[in-house]
């Protein structure tokens, strides 16, 4: 990772927006491992920057360095376009980023990749880079996927194309079981959860839930004993 030494901040950023989504770097280390690779006037600069600003941010790092040492039209679009982040929908994003990225020129795919896989959510991101997509359309598909693997992990509920509604996996019925008959069962050898004979390490097909009913036999015993 070469220093900045005041010469194409533009590409510089984007070779550290790199390095920050393949090392999975929080935010808010990014301005303090940027730092580290500034040559010494550049870092002059910085600690100029630090001293007016209560709070330099990585967006007000980027946004001060493109206008300081080239401050086109381009490149304020270009900035607009690496400060953006992730905070909608995925097709919503992507949008958003490609309403900017249609109006900066000169940049490389690979870097509009590298620029677009850096303004995802942290947790995307990390999945997505593994895939290095060699395109942008490929980035926003596998990203639409990813998006759409997290938000299915997060919410296991199926839903009913037919009927547009949402609907909870359904569950076993319980079938009624008297004493008795588990007595019966004991007796024989035979599993309680299935007719099958009950062996060591036996497991049965089907899983069923049982309730005993004790009522009814007490019923029973006491008007017997009438």
């Amino acid at each position: 990772m070469r220093k900045f030494d005041g010469k194409d901040p533009v590409n510089w950023i984007l070779q550290m927006e790199k390095y920050f989504a393949l090392h999975g770097v929080p935010l808010l280390q990014k301005i303090c491992i940027a730092s580290l690779y500034l040559e010494p006037d550049e870092f002059l600069w910085y600690k100029g920057l630090c001293s007016r600003k209560p709070l330099v941010t990585w967006s007000i790092f980027t946004e001060e360095m493109i206008a300081h040492y080239e401050d086109t039209k381009r490149n304020t679009l270009f900035s607009q376009l690496i400060n953006l982040k992730q905070k909608c929908s995925m097709e919503e994003h992507i949008e958003d980023f490609q309403k900017l990225n249609i109006r900066v020129n000169d940049i490389p795919e690979k870097q509009r990749i590298d620029v677009f896989i850096g303004t995802l959510k942290d947790n995307i991101q990390h999945e997505l880079c593994p895939w290095e997509p060699n395109s942008l359309e490929k980035a926003f598909k596998w990203a639409r996927k990813i998006e759409s693997e997290i938000m299915e992990r997060r919410n296991p509920t199926t839903h009913d194309y037919n009927y547009g509604s949402f609907s909870s996996p359904s569950l076993p019925q319980p079938a009624r079981v008297t004493p008795q008959q588990l007595e019966e069962k004991r007796e024989k050898g035979l599993c309680y959860n299935c007719d099958s004979k009950c062996t060591k390490g036996h497991k049965c097909v089907e899983k069923k839930l049982f309730y005993i009913d004790y009522e009814e036999e007490e019923e029973k015993d006491q008007e017997t004993s009438k």
